[in-house]
């Protein structure tokens, strides 16, 4: 996948860079024009926009018609071995670094045209998991669309009926006579006594749980004491204030001074709080009127939306289509796979070629020496550029046809449907998109942005012109109001009440029974207990001290308690009869239960305009279908497939060449270079084996000379003439003969006709029996005195050059 990736971006960066250099934005009169046939005045402006795409085409058709003719040409010339074919090569002594250097760079573009073979097989491959994945992915996203238009009803009728519902209870709740006394009285002595209130209630539930603490240790320990004797912790157990606690509990001062408040409050406020709820509950049905407005628009939106869509027969339509692309994409994929199978056979070739030819090849070996491993590779070679030649024209046909196809739609589809700006869907809306326009009740392409934005129902598909939030906002603010008056009114009269309380620390008695039971516990003395139980170690009385402990700490601290309770008590009875103090605390308390109001009026736009129904399932159902399976999976793999192969023809080019350089280099050679000597028989005048003037001749002829096995004198012979031929050519002969085989072969290149052959071995045996050093000759055949006797010859055996 990442091997194809790279190969998308390169093409991506291929296609950009075919275009103009001055990338032009997407004109949206241009679809208007291709459809009314008016296209602009200027064609020098058509050739900018499409120069780089018309230079590519004929590039593609250009190769089309030259690569036959060179191939044609170069076979002809291979057929004719009179020039480039010719089985000869001349040794150099740069001849192996060129060989290494050929060997490389044929590597190399091997390489980069595997690459781009494998990226042939991926991107096949892609376009058949393209079709597969199209059913699934456009499945989810049209069940993803359903849902959203379900939640989009179930989360107005939530916020429009269920949570208004829910606030109406509350409010109701909170004006319930009994409540709204109860909480208001706490409300107002914490607010007025510095909170002295709720630190006094705190302070007194430590207390009564030490004294509780301690009177458990103490049970336990009655329990727990061993032995029939006297149990000395019963008497005291006795001891302990029970009744002051319970007294103390039942006449609470928070209690005393909460219990006379609520009582007056709820007396003034059972008569005007009846009324208000009464309102209270009308206003909420006039609300109730407004919201059930919204709700049933946005029922008929949803009924309207699935009866347009029709989500199953979507669904199935996208089955049968996806069903008949797998049928045709079938043949599809195997002509792919069959493209891709002509540039891995010449893959195959290639690196077959460069390894049996480097392999096999030897540093000290002629070319008329060299080994079947090093001409297998060399003949391998040859065989992959024949094949080049017959493969590449009918694979730049395919890449020419699909780039005509492929490119102006990525270019001209697929860029601007994926455009941020979304213009080739505005420009084309009216005419195309007109009845879902309707339906959605906004332009396509505004949706479309919305939902990409992550913007909510109302805002993306322009629902105010079914319910404005902001009408249906303003009437709830009314009936809000309505409710904080109402609110008022019965304040007020809680208000006038709550003066006529009287003083509150006069009304607090009960820290008497608290002052007793400290001052009995705390005067206990444990200590002859504690001598007792050292008797027993099974009993640990140490509990019981730390409880004491604890409660005579307390108690320390309880007087200073008490005092900034009747203080704030003091403060309390004192705020009340000043006036505005209360009436600022009792607005409190109204805002409190207005706020619940106001807070469902403010959650209930500001989730209609930016919460309910966040439609990006319609944005993913558009990317996914059209940007992803369409665009990236089909024509980015179709676009891959014909880059990929465009590739392997670039690289085809100089693996032409370099493959047929080196394999001159690999192949076994029939004949040596030619050599001419420097020595001319100018003083046969006119004869007629003379050569004629201005001419030089060369004819190959094959010599036997039968091996006697018992004559070594004449093997030595053999073997010392093979040594002249050498030294009157400087080159190497290349000599058949083993030992105790019959005859040898010897491979020259003479002068003069078949009768004249004796001259030039009487020559060689005179140079190997010593009569002469070396000697130089030239004699050429100017007319062949039988044919078929050559030919014979050469069925005897390998011929090398000299």
């Amino acid at each position: 996948m990442m091997q194809n990736n790279s190969s998308h971006r390169f093409k991506q960066h291929l296609l950009d860079g075919i275009e103009a250099r001055e990338r032009l934005p997407f004109n949206q009169d241009v679809p208007k024009q291709v459809d009314n046939f008016a296209f602009p005045g200027s064609f020098l402006a058509i050739l900018k926009k499409f120069a780089g795409f018309i230079a590519a085409i004929v590039v593609g058709f250009l190769f089309l018609l030259i690569m036959p003719i060179v191939g044609c040409c170069f076979c002809c010339c291979r057929l004719c071995g009179n020039c480039g074919g010719k089985r000869q090569q001349k040794e150099t002594d740069n001849m192996h670094c060129m060989r290494r250097i050929f060997s490389v760079v044929m590597f190399g573009c091997t390489v980069f045209v595997l690459v781009g073979n494998i990226c042939t097989y991926v991107s096949n491959d892609r376009m058949t998991t393209a079709f597969d994945k199209i059913d699934e992915i456009v499945e989810n996203n049209l069940d993803d669309i359903d849902t959203f238009v379900d939640l989009v009803q179930q989360q107005v009728q939530t916020i429009g009926q269920i949570n208004l519902n829910r606030t109406r209870d509350a409010i109701l709740s909170h004006m319930d006579a009994t409540n709204m006394s109860e909480s208001m009285s706490a409300f107002v002595l914490n607010k007025l006594s510095g909170g002295q209130i709720d630190a006094m209630a705190a302070h007194i539930d430590d207390i009564t749980g030490a004294l509780s603490e301690f009177q458990n240790e103490l049970t336990r320990l009655e329990q727990a004491w061993p032995g029939p004797a006297t149990n000395p912790v019963t008497p005291i157990l006795g001891q302990f204030p029970n009744n002051d606690i319970t007294t103390f509990k039942a006449n609470s001062p928070i209690k005393q001074v909460k219990s006379d408040l609520k009582a007056k409050i709820e007396a003034a406020v059972t008569v005007p709080i009846t009324g208000a709820a009464t309102d209270m509950k009308v206003a909420f049905t006039e609300m109730a009127v407004q919201t059930k407005d919204m709700v049933d628009n946005i029922q008929k939106f949803k009924d309207e939306t699935k009866g347009t869509l029709n989500i199953a027969s979507m669904k199935s339509q996208v089955k049968d289509y996806t069903k008949t692309a797998r049928t045709y994409d079938a043949y599809r994929k195997i002509g792919g796979l069959v493209l891709s199978a002509m540039t891995t056979l010449i893959v195959i070739f290639m690196t077959l070629g460069v390894a049996f030819g480097f392999l096999g090849q030897g540093m000290s070996t002629v070319p008329t020496e060299r080994g079947c491993v090093s001409n297998s590779g060399g003949n391998l070679l040859m065989a992959g550029v024949a094949f080049i030649f017959i493969f590449s024209w009918p694979l730049m046909l395919l890449t020419t046809f699909s780039f005509i196809i492929g490119a102006p739609i990525e270019r001209f589809v697929c860029q601007p449907l994926a455009d941020p700006e979304l213009k080739l869907i505005k420009t084309m809306e009216d005419k195309f998109f007109s009845d879902a326009q309707a339906t959605l009740g906004a332009p396509v392409s505004s949706v479309l942005r919305g939902c990409r934005d992550g913007e909510s129902a109302y805002t993306a598909f322009n629902l105010a012109t079914r319910f404005n939030i902001t009408t249906i906002e303003a009437k709830l603010a009314e009936q809000k109001t309505k409710i904080a008056d109402q609110m008022q009114n019965t304040i007020n009269s809680v208000a006038t009440t709550a003066q006529h309380v009287g003083h509150f620390e006069n009304q607090v008695t009960g820290f008497t029974q608290l002052t007793s039971a400290f001052t009995t516990v705390t005067t206990i003395d444990l200590a002859p207990l504690e001598a007792t139980a050292r008797s027993f170690p099974v009993l640990d009385i140490s509990p019981l001290i730390q409880a004491q402990n604890k409660i005579k700490g307390l108690s320390t601290n309880f007087q200073k308690w008490e005092n900034d309770f009747m203080s704030g008590m003091r403060n309390a009875s004192r705020d009340i009869l000043v006036g505005g103090t209360l009436d600022t605390l009792v607005t409190g308390f109204k805002e409190r239960i207005v706020k619940i109001a106001d807070t469902y009026v403010t959650s209930t736009k500001s989730s209609v305009l930016n919460d309910v129904g966040k439609c990006t399932p319609v944005w993913n159902l558009y990317h996914s279908i059209v940007v992803v399976a369409l665009c990236q999976y089909t024509i980015d793999s179709f676009n891959g497939f014909w880059f990929s192969i465009g590739w392997c023809l670039f690289f085809f080019i100089p693996s032409l060449v370099f493959g047929v350089k080196l394999a001159k280099h690999f192949r076994r050679m029939e004949m040596p270079d030619d050599v001419e000597g420097d020595l001319h028989m100018d003083h046969l005048g006119n004869n007629k084996v003379s050569p004629a003037p201005g001419h030089i001749g060369h004819q190959q002829i094959v010599v036997k000379i039968r091996l006697d096995q018992t004559t070594s004198r004449l093997r030595k012979n053999v073997k010392s003439l093979v040594f002249a031929v050498k030294v009157l050519t400087g080159k190497q002969v290349f000599y058949l003969a083993n030992e105790g085989e019959e005859e040898a072969v010897f491979y020259l290149t003479t002068a003069g006709q078949n009768k004249n052959n004796c001259v030039l071995w009487y020559a060689l045996w005179r140079v190997s029996v010593g009569l002469h050093t070396r000697m130089r000759y030239s004699m050429m055949v100017t007319a062949a005195t039988s044919s078929s006797s050559l030919i014979g010859i050469l069925d005897y055996g390998s011929q090398s050059t000299l």
